[in-house]
């Protein structure tokens, strides 16, 4: 029989939501997860989006990642725990054949930014490594 924990060993602490100064710093820590990792990530478009009425302010990166797949899974456990306030909105996985040791991620994370930091104006570009 599966017993929940008691409710005090479930909570932790808050979580602090990014700054919108603090972007640059973590598409960087991004980008040296998935190298650190040994993944090929050649490009990413990112954007800011605007706090709305319904919806925090985020940093959106759409990217494509290739390499075994517990080096992906490993990166994006990383992300999640290194990263505050990340998500992982959208996630493709396929691999061309049974028998090749790599996969290909297509990957939407998701940076929730903090409204303290102002209103985020909207923004688009390209990273490239």
């Amino acid at each position: 029989t599966l017993k929940a924990p008691p409710v005090a060993a479930r909570e932790t602490a808050p979580i602090r939501l990014a700054r919108l100064d603090e972007v640059p710093k973590h598409l960087r820590q991004l980008a040296q997860i998935t190298a650190g990792n040994g993944l090929n990530w050649t490009a990413a478009d990112y954007r800011v989006n605007p706090e709305t009425l319904s919806q925090a302010a985020s940093l959106e990166v759409r990217t494509t990642l290739k390499g075994p797949y517990p080096r992906l899974r490993a990166t994006i456990a990383q992300t999640l725990r290194d990263i505050p306030a990340t998500t992982l909105r959208e996630f493709r996985l396929t691999r061309i054949s049974s028998e090749s040791i790599d996969v290909e991620a297509q990957l939407l994370i998701a940076v929730v930014l903090s409204s303290e930091a102002g209103q985020a104006s909207p923004s688009r570009a390209q990273v490239s490594r």
